[in-house]
């Protein structure tokens, strides 16, 4: 294989991890209506498991993965933590109360932790400036593809087959991909780090208050983390309560709800992230200003689109 085969193969089997990798988060929105009436949960149960049981651990633990991605193997990091959350998924089928179904979440989470980091590193040592913000945009379409096969597949199969089954079936492809990973994947520097820190010692890694001071003293860095808050806060909300909110409200059944939101979240965010990853070229033509407010536009008419279905009558009010 060449090195240019090679890159496109990299990224499209990140690109296929990372797919999966959000599967199961977007899937749980459809079920969780299903998992209430089986393990008779409330809705302050259910916000629990699909909030902040997850969100704590996911971003808690991508820290100490990424600074381990920084100086490990990427390679056995992605197959070990795809390994995990495939485990993991695949046993929130077998749960019988919601302390089992809280606790295997977090081993969700803590695997999915893993996936980003060291993709984004492998990324960077292959792809270099100019191409990179393309190879990441391709990458990044991990996301909207996991919209698609999230809803459409996890809608219909738990209609078919029923939540558990649903789980079980969702945590089976991670396995194959982490086999795959670790089997045809290279660590481009394994050898070099080591040869590294014999020459220079192992001391010289700066702190971790040395990189987040560092962080934290540029602008753009704490803008984009302030954006990037708030869109996980406002949108993770958004897709796990929709469709409890379309089935209780208008009576939907998971695979019609399922094919519905893979078409308008999976298609849209197909086109924009793709969109996205050319807007370099784009500033650069017509300047930073220009492309600012080019996203600030695509902001106003995302936060318009959105938030008027929940305004709208429905079945009981009727």
């Amino acid at each position: 294989m060449t090195q240019l085969s090679y890159r496109h193969y990299l990224l499209g089997l990140l690109l296929v991890i990372l797919a999966f990798n959000y599967v199961d988060r977007l899937a749980l929105g459809l079920l969780l209506q299903d998992i209430k009436t089986d393990l008779a949960l409330s809705d302050t149960q259910l916000g629990l498991l699909s909030g902040i049981a997850f969100a704590a651990f996911y971003a808690v633990m991508g820290i100490p993965i990424a600074r381990w991605a920084d100086r490990g193997d990427r390679v056995v990091i992605i197959t070990i933590t795809a390994a995990l959350w495939s485990v993991m998924v695949a046993l929130c089928g077998t749960a019988t109360s919601f302390v089992q179904l809280v606790l295997i979440r977090v081993g969700v989470a803590i695997g999915e932790a893993g996936c980003i980091p060291p993709a984004h590193s492998l990324i960077a040592d292959h792809f270099d400036r100019a191409s990179r913000p393309r190879a990441v945009a391709i990458y990044m379409l991990g996301a909207p593809l996991a919209l698609v096969i999230g809803n459409l597949g996890a809608g219909w199969l738990n209609e078919l087959y029923g939540w558990r089954t649903t789980f079980i079936l969702l945590g089976v492809p991670g396995l194959a991909l982490a086999i795959l990973a670790f089997l045809t994947l290279r660590e481009p520097r394994r050898g070099a780090v080591a040869r590294a820190m014999s020459k220079t010692g192992a001391g010289t890694e700066p702190s971790m208050v040395a990189v987040l001071r560092v962080l934290w003293s540029s602008h753009a860095f704490r803008h984009l983390l302030v954006c990037f808050s708030v869109i996980s806060f406002f949108g993770y909300g958004l897709l796990q309560w929709q469709p409890a909110f379309f089935m209780r409200s208008f009576g939907f059944q998971s695979g019609e709800l399922g094919g519905w939101f893979a078409l308008v979240w999976g298609g849209g965010g197909l086109v924009g992230t793709l969109a996205g990853g050319n807007g370099r070229r784009a500033g650069r033509r017509a300047g930073r200003t220009s492309s600012f407010a080019s996203s600030r536009r695509c902001t106003r008419r995302s936060a318009c689109s959105r938030s008027p279905s929940i305004f709208r009558p429905t079945a009981m009010s009727r």
